[in-house]
């Protein structure tokens, strides 16, 4: 497992609710880099852990691999 991978995977839960918009783009931002060479399936978990209900996953019927994906890691997604 990367070092990426391994932060990604323990500060996954970081609280959002409550924070300006400006805050969650610094968030965001920062774990943009941290995350840029972490599989997949690690960014879906921290996406899911990190803003909970309020993280979807969108497609369009002709690109349904990430949804697929993101169903296997966060099952009811």
């Amino acid at each position: 497992m990367s070092v990426t991978t391994t932060t990604a995977r323990n500060s996954r839960g970081i609280q959002t609710e409550g924070r300006t918009p400006e805050e969650l783009r610094e968030l965001v931002s920062h774990w943009g880099a941290e995350l840029e060479l972490a599989p997949a399936e690690v960014i879906i978990e921290w996406a899911a852990a990190t803003f909970g209900e309020r993280f979807c996953v969108t497609s369009s019927m002709g690109d349904a691999a990430l949804a697929h994906l993101a169903s296997t890691v966060v099952p009811g997604i």
